[in-house]
């Protein structure tokens, strides 16, 4: 009993010492593979040229932007394609209002066309994009709503 209550007086002051813990340890990975990626983050509105009268002197322009985003260090093409895959001709029946899209100075041209927009991403942010649009003064075209769809299309 006196050792019971030595061995718990000691345990209590701290005096006695208890043998150490043994360890184990294990080394893991944390993975991750990034893949190239690019997405179109804001779409264009529409493009108007509003009211259009053929006997006007003047070209309409207008224009619209949009932003993209890419995995850094991608490469990527940016074409603008028609649906219908003819000229940029907006139609009203068969009547058609012939129009280009450009990139600044230069035409954008659709898919495989050598007039695409080139560039490489330097981080995840967006970048935005302006497509101006013409139309050409003098056509001889019949009253109505003249409408195209256009495609952008981002090859990576």
């Amino acid at each position: 009993m006196k050792m019971k209550l030595l061995m718990g007086s000691l345990l209590a002051l701290g005096m006695l010492t208890t043998a150490n813990a043994a360890t184990a340890t294990a080394n893991f990975n944390v993975n991750a593979q990034v893949i190239a990626a690019c997405a179109i983050s804001s779409t264009p509105a529409d493009i108007n040229f509003g009211n259009y009268d053929p006997s006007a002197p003047n070209n309409i322009v207008s224009s619209t932007t949009f932003g993209m985003r890419c995995t850094k260090n991608v490469s990527y093409d940016i074409t603008i394609d028609t649906a219908s895959g003819t000229a940029r001709t907006m139609t009203d029946g068969t009547d058609s209002l012939t129009y280009v899209l450009k990139n600044g100075a230069s035409v954008w041209g659709e898919l495989n066309s050598g007039d695409q927009v080139t560039g490489m991403s330097t981080s995840a942010a967006e970048v935005s994009y302006t497509i101006d649009a013409e139309v050409s003064a003098n056509q001889s075209v019949g009253a109505g709503s003249y409408t195209q769809t256009n495609t952008i299309t981002i090859t990576y």
